[in-house]
């Protein structure tokens, strides 16, 4: 695997005007979040940028969704999923549906931090290599990297060299050309296509932060009442990382590939499958026989209202471990 490529760019100030040419959709994500979506919303209208198009691709909400959109943002394009299939297929649709070259992806309950679509059409605008990348980031509230700009690779997210969140600029010509797509069959596994990215390509990615996270929604994909009631889900989404990654992770990074068994197997068992969470026990005890794995095992023969008890207190003691 190539090595991590650090370098810095300072071609530019960031006070100097990008290119008039650089046009941007900004694609918001939104499911049952009326109450959110307008902050969103006017965070990007906010940036004042030439040939800005703001696109909301609501995925089959049953609140006011269209309403609030309609009534306070009339001139924002708005399209709706016939059915609610989760962040990837709402963010697919996004990249068809998106008339600009540059998309920029925002969750429904963050907001674009002031120039920041300033900020990334200088940075990419000012790096020699562009062409050569179909995915870019920018750096969101809890995002950490170890330089202020480096093209990341997977290596970088599997020894959490990079951890947290970024939000993704795309050229939807180079990423469409090169067959690129979030994978629809996962709700909540946006972060697969960015280990193929960067496993395949490299993604160009900058400290700078572009995007707020806000904590004020009821329910995030990492909380740990959604990952509750999302059980199966988030077991699948391990399991496709295990059928797509799974011999590259046990080979060079072993400890990660034992944390996904084991997130799969967790899950399951919070899903009620005790079976499925044995046999991903199992599998981990092939690798290597461990106290965790032992510890697992046993939690699979406690009472499921135990066994989410379990899991609560697990969230929360990581919760308040040292970073």
């Amino acid at each position: 695997m190539p090595q991590t490529q650090v370098r810095e760019w300072n071609s530019r100030s960031v006070t100097e005007p990008a290119s008039l040419a650089f046009e941007i959709s900004v694609v918001i994500t939104t499911y049952n979040r009326c109450q959110f979506v307008d902050r969103a919303i006017q965070s990007a209208l906010d940036q004042h940028w030439n040939g800005l198009e703001v696109l909301i691709v609501d995925d089959a909400s049953t609140d006011q969704t269209a309403e609030v959109v309609e009534r306070r943002f009339p001139g924002v394009r708005y399209v709706r999923q016939e059915k609610n299939g989760g962040l990837c297929a709402a963010r697919n649709r996004g990249i068809v549906e998106a008339t600009r070259a540059w998309i920029v992806f925002l969750d429904d309950d963050d907001t674009l931090e002031p120039g920041a679509l300033q900020k990334i059409a200088q940075r990419i605008e000012a790096f020699p290599e562009s062409r050569n990348y179909p995915l870019f980031q920018f750096a969101r509230t809890n995002a950490r990297m170890p330089a202020d700009f480096m093209v990341v690779r997977l290596n970088d997210y599997l020894t959490e060299e990079v951890v947290g969140d970024f939000a993704p600029a795309i050229c939807k010509r180079r990423f469409l050309d090169a067959g690129l797509s979030y994978v629809e069959a996962l709700r909540n596994g946006d972060g697969l296509l960015l280990w193929r990215v960067a496993e395949d390509y490299g993604i160009p990615t900058w400290a700078d932060q572009v995007q707020s996270l806000h904590a004020d929604a009821p329910l995030r994909a990492t909380s740990t009442g959604y990952q509750l009631r999302d059980a199966a889900q988030f077991a699948e989404l391990q399991e496709y990382t295990l059928r797509e990654f799974g011999g590259l992770l046990a080979a060079r990074f072993p400890a990660y590939y034992e944390k996904k068994r084991f997130g799969a197997a967790a899950y399951r068992l919070l899903a009620t499958d005790r079976q499925k969470a044995r046999a991903h026990v199992r599998l981990a005890w092939k690798e290597r026989m461990s106290a965790p794995a032992a510890a697992l095992w046993l939690c699979t023969f406690l009472p499921f209202v135990i066994a989410r008890k379990c899991f609560v207190a697990y969230r929360q003691h990581t919760a308040r471990a040292p970073h």
